[in-house]
């Protein structure tokens, strides 16, 4: 296998001559036919009569090419396996049961709405899928509730990445870190959608974020990532609260609904004081 089109083509031979595979989906950026890249994924769902005889023995995936590594993890309702092929190809396969097609028929996933091609369909199921929109699904308009929750998730590890950059647990401190950088992400998109109106992208795992995002974001994130030392992280926060707090505040004047600023205060506060008094 020299190129993503002799893959592509190699399994969907390959899925047309084994009878527990009953349809195979193109989606991603090969599928709409948009730029690629020498490292551009290949991602794609299978759809098969005995799943877990896929997910538990994986001897299937070496007849393509050598395989570097490949993992398993859970999305929602099917497993994933992902494989890095030699020479540096990444292939992103779902494994769905065939009945899983037909609830796709009546509402066309997310992850397909930007587009998909069939390039496997024995019992002419695919062909029943909705039409894609060829759009991204921005994140959808929080309630009040889901908008505290992550304010309040976003302060307590806010308050755990102080704690342990004060105590000098710098690894701890970037467990923290990380998750204050997920509750980051759900605001710019959130902010993104609701505070400057813009339509077909996804904030998934950051995915093209430099398209959506303000400039004004994009500048201050250059500084929301620190080095492993103590200064290094203390700036990291500073200009991670600094950000979030803006967006979170613009987002809740969109929804109507009262900033919680007393709960900022508070953290605010005990923030400076722990990186103005070092142990």
């Amino acid at each position: 296998m020299n190129s993503p089109e002799e893959f592509i083509q190699s399994i969907t031979q390959w899925s047309n001559s084994q009878n527990d595979i009953r349809a195979l989906i193109l989606l991603g950026s090969h599928a709409r036919k948009a730029r690629t890249d020498r490292m551009s994924d290949i991602d794609l769902c299978l759809f098969v009569t005995h799943p877990t005889d896929f997910v538990d023995e994986q001897t299937w995936l070496h007849q393509f090419a050598p395989v570097w590594v490949s993992v398993t993890e859970r999305e929602g309702n099917h497993e994933v396996i992902k494989v890095i092929f030699d020479p540096g190809l990444m292939v992103e396969i779902g494994i769905y049961p065939p009945e899983a097609l037909i609830e796709m028929q009546s509402a066309l996933p997310p992850y397909l709405e930007p587009g998909y091609t069939v390039l496997v369909d024995k019992d002419k199921q695919a062909r029943k899928l909705p039409k894609a929109s060829r759009t991204y699904t921005p994140p959808e308009k929080p309630t009040p509730e889901a908008y505290l929750t992550v304010i309040q998730h976003f302060w307590f590890s806010a308050f755990n990445n102080a704690k342990y950059i004060w105590r000098g647990e710098l690894w701890r401190a970037k467990t923290f870190d990380w998750q204050l950088k997920q509750d980051l992400l759900q605001m710019m998109g959130w902010h993104a959608a609701l505070c400057r109106g813009q339509i077909n992208f996804t904030a998934y795992e950051g995915k093209h974020l430099q398209d959506w995002t303000d400039p004004e974001t994009n500048a201050a994130l250059m500084g929301a990532f620190g080095r492993f030392n103590p200064a290094d992280s203390w700036l990291a926060l500073e200009e991670t609260v600094r950000l979030f707090t803006r967006l979170s505040k613009e987002v809740a004047v969109t929804l109507e609904i009262d900033y919680p600023q007393e709960l900022e205060a508070n953290f605010v506060d005990l923030i400076a004081d722990l990186q103005a008094n070092p142990t």
